[in-house]
């Protein structure tokens, strides 16, 4: 029914098919508005291997768990993993290394469709990200089937540009997920979807699977609960004059 997108580290990775249609590069303009979204990698950051992630904390970066290997995949060697903010062919806003990943309680032990709706995890920098070169974007619980998404990321096809749509209809909802009708594919897990709210793009959710039924183009969003929140307040609590 699903497939996750892409494992960065230690999964295989989706292999898009050739009718895929990806997520578009944002024009030139556009790009340097979300910088917050960035490659998330193991080792060098310019490895074709990545997830997307989203700076919602002065030190944090929301991500996809299958990502960060789950609890018991890279989990030990976090030193490896990089956030690189605003990733523009060579070019780059911020990067740097990490001090811990915490992987959604739930996650492991959920199966099935319940499973991609805790598929989150935070990534902890080792020193939070200077203000005046990245700052973090809001996020939300609110979703709503009027309006439209937004989906951001660093897909396989084009690693090195950020691509996205803002036209994305919403076509699923559930307890801890939902769907909407935009086609993403490898390197899209883990990045944001993202709704209008009084005209602030926030962050409600992350992408974390796409359908696996034939004439469906579906991505998958994990909800955003309060274990996420809880994160972003003691990310901010640790830097209090942020």
């Amino acid at each position: 029914m699903f497939r996750f997108l892409c494992a960065v580290f230690s999964f295989a990775a989706l292999v898009s098919a050739a009718t895929a249609d990806p997520l578009p590069v944002l024009d030139p303009d556009v790009r340097p508005q979300w910088a917050a979204v960035g490659h998330l990698n193991k080792g060098g950051f310019k490895t074709r291997a990545q997830c997307t992630g989203t700076l919602v904390g002065p030190d944090l970066v929301l991500t996809a768990a299958h990502c960060v290997g789950g609890p018991d995949g890279w989990l030990a060697r976090v030193g490896d993993i990089r956030f690189v903010a605003g990733w523009d062919r060579g070019s780059f806003v911020y990067h740097g290394p990490t001090e811990a990943v915490r992987v959604h309680p739930a996650y492991v032990s959920s199966k099935g469709i319940r499973k991609i709706g805790y598929d989150v995890a935070v990534v902890q920098l080792q020193d939070p990200v200077p203000q005046d070169k990245v700052t973090p974007i809001p996020v939300t619980q609110t979703v709503s089937d009027r309006g439209s998404f937004a989906l951001l990321g660093y897909h396989t096809q084009r690693p090195h540009l950020i691509s996205g749509r803002f036209d994305c209809a919403h076509a699923l909802n559930g307890s801890n997920i939902f769907a909407v009708d935009c086609e993403v594919i490898g390197g899209n897990s883990g990045g944001p979807a993202l709704r209008d709210l009084d005209g602030v793009w926030t962050v409600a959710g992350v992408i974390t699977a796409r359908s696996n039924q034939a004439g469906e183009n579906l991505a998958y969003v994990a909800r955003l609960n309060q274990w996420v929140f809880d994160e972003i307040d003691a990310s901010f609590a640790r830097y209090p004059s942020y």
